[in-house]
């Protein structure tokens, strides 16, 4: 199987082999959810690639900044959309809106010193600067609105955006981002640059100094032991000054930073436990084992086998910020070898923690000196996310440093309340024992007086386990201990959070002492107190750190490219209560040395090195380290490590290796690894040999037998590729990897897994018409011995193909991708959040008449006032192992532009044109692997396919842009499934629709709209869901225009819906009369009125699902809806609106509803 696969992917590369290397891929694709202003990408968007698969009238209500990557709701549309919108685009690689530069504006200024500068421009006559700020430029706006009516109560909105960028004073540069918005908005995680959305900054520059209010990140400073990078709050300061103690005595060059700030965030490191063939996504978690945290933007450091990774659909990964998971592409094959290590940022907001960092750096001759001091404190006074009275801080302070001891009941004893999740208190008699104290879920005002936080404390270790319901949020429910035994994994508890200090100061030093001979000293102090409410566990809180080296640099010999020679001493010791802020050593420090092996304990350390480095250009480097490694008195080791590159114009040789030996009590190990390689250019092509190789001896000195632990494997490859990146470039390579565990007598090695992967990689343009890039890997492991691992055998492919299309003069284009892989996908829950009326999406009605808001009463809102909830979607910790299939096709066919200009059958061919757009992203526990590669093969009624994201649009345009006679012809297919706790639920809506315009003269006009198409809903949990809707539009309208100034619609609309008759049979006809009043005038303002009677006869159940759905939000009889809306310029840069809309139904009163607002743009 493996050598019919290597033949066939030989032969694929073979044939393009004439074809020339596409760059990255500038396609996007995303969901964005509705707002005033849509945030779509960090890059600028090429024009005219914006595509909105799904909502065909979703652009209408928007205006593109592609620039900025942004779209604007414009005023006065009043619309409403879904939860979210898949669209698609493609980027330039870089932000058009975004200031780049060389070098600082300080080297367009005249040099201190007086010496010359080459970058200053010196004009003949010197400029002169305009009063009032006229240098600075502003952009944004500000905006207060009101709106209240009979039917809600008064709400106030307002934003603020502005952004300001210039001159403030001759020698003062400003620069800020203001904002008023409170909603957090992060960017995606999918491509490597990212935009700071939520950023709000004031920063003021000169020559020597920067002062920052607001929003910023600080890095690590000049340090070998102080390592962190800190999103804050607050304020940040530096400036650089020279600095004379007496007059003729030598200048210090002095450098001062301060920082005073709230952290954003708290660090946490994760190591991922990579599984054999699951692309993800990998949740993270926060410090205290938080299972759901929010990580913050572009805080993240991924590393896979040592390696940073790159962040980016095109790259290496993509991660969820605000679900914190992360995801690797088609370029990294997750394997059960995989040593994944995750470094992050997360939102805390347990207490208010405040930062302080202080920095002074001098430097005068040969000498430079550096102090850092920093402080990191949460304010016990001040709790954010969990209350704390007197009990809870009791137990805090008798808790110490263990998290296992600060955990309280969260049992609370309430009133009724219909909008809660709320418990009645019973007892239980089971096999004679008696269980007090057990909750209930009760929706009865007269005994579900309780409310109870659960924690998930473990497998059989705690009573309670989730369970479906149609609640508005999470519902648990007790089960009956067997002998003895629990057999839930949540309890009635809540975990405390101790507040925390952590403080560092650091002092080093470099002294250059002669031309070759460079020595360095750090000192370093740390406090870190786990638990400042208590006084327990305090004898660990304070440690240090110490290192000195000594470097000698020195070039050899007289050759046109010496030998550079570099020798360095050093010594580092590093006290068991000393620690760190963030890692500061190696990624794989622990593994290096063994440490997770041996299991050695927390002790001082003592690292001792010697090492030279011998390089000549960027042919040859070679390199020898001894490390000694003492952890007090239980642990030693030594390590050599090795490691030689030569390259000259055809061949490559490398070899890095590593022998360590370590003794920890009564185990004595030894670890040798290398990696090794040789490529040699053979024309136009490169062919190679790599190899990995680790073996880990841990023998029981006792026993003189091989530990469980102990494990030996051996990775290599032979690979085939272009000799240089450019117009053609391939790479195929094969390889296999043998793992081996102690044998039975536990004295040497033997085989237990063998895996064999072939893979191609393919990019290649042909004269800007068709670029194609393509990566495949196909892995299979086999397990010859199942009692040393409980991993199955398995075989795995990604597939990853990018093809774009042009010809005939972009007259047709098409731009495809398609992916193919296994991963895993979560159970998802949800519940709605009620919020200020008109700024939610969802409404409830109160089917049952039960007063209990239930997951099915959830509607998406008919009319703005009605807005009040939103849904927030919870993934939980349940994953149900997947294939993902994504495919994407836009394909469009239009005439040549020329052609309209001809005559006969070119110009006749020119009235036509076509554009398609496709989208299914399916995931399947099918076992078919050719199913679950189908894009087409997955179907809503598939029990096997677990989430659908599917989207077909099909459009015939006759006569386009002509003005006078058009015709459209459209189909539509939108389908989803999902996942959710309660089972799956799924939609589907396609319809045909055709759109017929006629303007015989320039005051009158035609339209004539139908469609006729099928909804449908399948809820597992919700049988009220379940429905299939038929339904027929027939839309006509006609219109009067008086030049731009006015313009008068009159349009009726007739429809029906009915329901499948084995779900219920329910039908609805329905007749829609209206008036629309447009009057305008240019740089004044506008004056829009409309008027609807809508009468409706529905024979059903009126207070259901089905009936919401086919009447729109309105009610069986005669309605009635009217509105107005007034917009004024008052100036150039000033906008005020009026709203008004109201709506009457039978036997429900009149509804009105009005809202102001004044905007002004900079």
């Amino acid at each position: 199987m493996m050598v019919r696969l290597l033949l066939v992917c030989v032969g694929i590369a073979g044939v393009f082999q004439g074809l020339q290397a596409q760059s990255v891929s500038s396609l996007r694709r995303k969901f964005v959810y509705p707002a005033d202003t849509i945030f779509i990408d960090s890059l600028s968007l090429q024009p005219g690639t914006l595509a909105v698969l799904g909502a065909g009238t979703f652009l209408d209500c928007y205006e593109l900044d592609a620039l900025r990557a942004r779209l604007i709701r414009r005023p006065g549309c009043t619309e409403r959309f879904s939860d979210s919108v898949e669209v698609q685009y493609r980027v330039f690689p870089l932000s058009l809106y975004q200031t780049y530069k060389v070098r600082g504006r300080r080297f367009a200024g005249p040099d201190e010193r007086g010496m010359y500068n080459p970058f200053v421009f010196t004009p003949e006559e010197r400029l002169q600067v305009e009063p009032g700020f006229k240098g600075l430029q502003k952009n944004g706006s500000i905006s207060r609105g009101l709106s209240l009516g009979n039917n809600q109560d008064m709400s106030v909105n307002s934003t603020l955006n502005l952004q300001l960028s210039g001159k403030l004073t001759p020698d003062i540069d400003i620069s800020a981002a203001i904002t008023d918005d409170n909603i957090p908005i992060q960017p995606d995680g999918n491509t490597q640059q990212l935009q700071d959305f939520d950023r709000v900054y004031i920063q003021l520059s000169n020559a020597s100094s920067k002062l920052v209010v607001g929003d910023f990140q600080i890095t690590r400073p000049e340090s070998y032991f102080m390592n962190f990078n800190k999103r804050l709050q607050g304020a940040g300061f530096q400036t650089n000054y020279p600095l004379r103690l007496r007059e003729g005595k030598p200048e210090f060059k002095m450098k001062t930073a301060a920082s005073a700030a709230i952290a954003r965030g708290r660090f946490n490191r994760n190591q991922v436990q990579g599984i054999e063939g699951n692309q993800g996504p990998y949740r993270l978690q926060g410090t205290s084992n938080e299972q759901y945290i929010i990580i913050l933007s572009g805080s993240e450091k991924v590393y896979i086998d040592g390696k940073l990774l790159k962040r980016g659909q095109e790259f290496d990964y993509i991660i969820d910020y605000n679900a914190a998971e992360i995801t690797f592409t088609s370029r990294n094959l997750i394997t059960k070898d995989r040593r994944i290590f995750v470094e992050f940022e997360y939102s805390d907001r347990n207490y208010v923690r405040t930062f302080l960092h202080l920095n002074q750096d001098i430097q005068q001759g040969r000498y430079t000196g550096r102090i850092n001091l920093y402080s990191e404190q949460d304010n016990k006074k001040q709790p954010l996310q969990q209350t704390l009275e007197a009990p809870e801080r009791e137990v805090l302070r008798s808790a110490g440093d263990d998290l296992l001891k600060a955990v309280v009941p969260s049992i609370d004893s309430t009133g009724f309340l219909p909008e809660m999740i709320q418990y009645r208190m019973k007892d239980s008699l089971v096999n004679g024992v008696v269980y007090s104290q057990i909750l209930e879920f009760s929706t009865e005002p007269e005994q579900a007086h309780y409310r109870a936080t659960f924690t998930n404390v473990g497998a059989n270790k705690g009573h309670y386990i989730q369970t479906n319901s149609s609640a508005n949020g999470r519902v648990f429910q007790w089960v009956a201990p067997v002998n003895g035994v629990p057999q839930g994994s949540f309890a009635p508890l809540s975990q405390l959070i101790p507040p925390t200090r952590r403080q560092m100061l650091s002092w080093g030093n470099d002294v250059q002492v002669s031309k070759h001979l460079l020595l360095n000293a750090e000192l370093a102090l740390s406090d870190f107190d786990g638990n400042t409410f208590s006084n327990l566990d305090s004898k660990d809180d304070q440690g240090y750190a110490l290192r000195f080296s000594a470097t000698d640099t020195r070039k050899i010999g007289d050759d046109s490219i010496p030998y550079n020679l570099q020798t360095t001493l050093s010594y580092e010791q590093v006290d068991r209560n000393f620690k760190q802020i963030e890692r500061f050593r190696n990624v794989e420090f622990d593994r290096d040395w063994n440490l997770i092996q041996t299991n050695a304990g927390k002790q001082t350390e003592y690292l001792p090195r010697f090492n030279m480095v011998l390089s000549q250009g960027s042919k040859l480097y070679a390199s020898y380290l001894f490390t000694g490694f003492i952890r007090g008195t239980e642990s030693a080791a030594t390590q050599h490590h090795l490691q030689v590159r030569n390259t000259d114009a055809k061949n490559e040789i490398s070899y890095q290796g590593s022998l360590t030996n370590t003794q920890t009590g009564m185990v004595k190990a030894g670890f040798y690894r290398h990696k090794s390689r040789f490529a040699r250019k053979l024309g136009p092509v490169k062919i190679g040999y790599e190899d990995e190789f680790e073996q880990n001896r841990l023998l029981d000195i006792p026993k003189d037998t091989l530990r469980k632990t102990s494990y030996r494997f051996y990775d290599r490859q032979v690979f085939l590729g272009s000799a240089d990146t450019g117009s053609r470039n391939f790479n195929l390579f094969y390889r296999v990897r043998t793992d081996e565990s102690p044998g039975v007598n536990k004295d040497d090695f033997t085989r237990y897994a063998r895996a064999e992967q072939v893979g191609l990689s393919l990019s290649l343009q042909s004269r800007d018409q068709i670029r194609f890039t393509n990566t495949s890997s196909y892995r299979r492991l086999s397990i010859s011995d199942t009692s040393v691992t409980s991993q199955k055998p398995e075989e795995t492919l990604l597939n990853r193909v990018e093809l774009s299309l042009r010809f005939f003069k972009s007259a047709i284009t098409s731009v495809t991708f398609y992916e193919i892989g296994s991963g895993q996908e979560t159970r998802k829950e949800f519940s709605y959040l009620e919020v200020q009326p008109g700024q939610g999406v969802y409404q409830w009605t109160d089917y049952n008449n039960n007063a209990i808001r239930e997951l099915n009463e959830f509607e998406l809102a008919a009319f703005p006032d009605q807005a009040r909830y939103i849904r927030i979607y919870t993934p939980t910790r349940d994953f149900i192992r997947v294939y993902y299939n994504q495919f994407n096709e836009i394909f469009n066919l239009r005439a040549p532009n020329t052609w309209h200009q001809e005559k006969g059958l070119k110009k006749f061919v020119a009235r036509f044109s076509v554009q398609s757009a496709m989208r299914i992203d399916s995931k399947s526990k099918t076992d078919d692997f050719f199913k679950a590669a189908d894009p087409m093969a997955g179907s809503l009624e598939d029990s096997l396919l677990i989430t659908l994201n599917q989207s077909f649009r099909n459009s015939l345009f006759i006569n386009k842009s002509d003005p006078v006679f058009g015709l459209d012809l459209n189909w539509q297919k939108l389908a989803s499934k999902a996942l959710l706790n309660n089972g799956l639920e799924a939609r589907d809506h396609s319809f045909y629709q055709y759109r017929v315009r006629w303007n015989p003269g320039s005051r009158f006009g035609f339209n004539l709209e139908t469609r006729n198409g099928t909804k449908s809903s399948q809820a597992a949990y919700f049988g009220n869901r379940n429905y299939r809707i038929r339904y027929y539009d027939i839309e006509p309208a006609v219109s009067y225009q008086s030049g731009a100034v006015f313009k008068l619609i009159l349009k009726y609309k007739q429809g029906r819906r009915k329901n499948d008759s084995l779900l219920g049979g329910e039908q609805a006809f329905i007749h829609n009369g209206g008036l629309e009043l447009r009057y305008n005038v240019a740089s004044k303002g506008s004056f829009q009125t409309t008027f609807n009677l809508i009468q409706i006869a529905f024979e059903g159940v009126q207070s259901s699902p089905v009936a919401f759905e086919m009447l729109e939000g309105l009610r069986q009889g005669r309605n009635y809806t009217w509105g107005a809306s007034y917009q004024r310029t008052l100036a150039n840069n000033m906008q005020i609106n009026f709203n008004y809309d109201g709506r009457k139904s039978q036997d429900v009163p009149v509804v009105h509803i009005g809202s102001v607002q004044i905007r002004v743009f900079f």
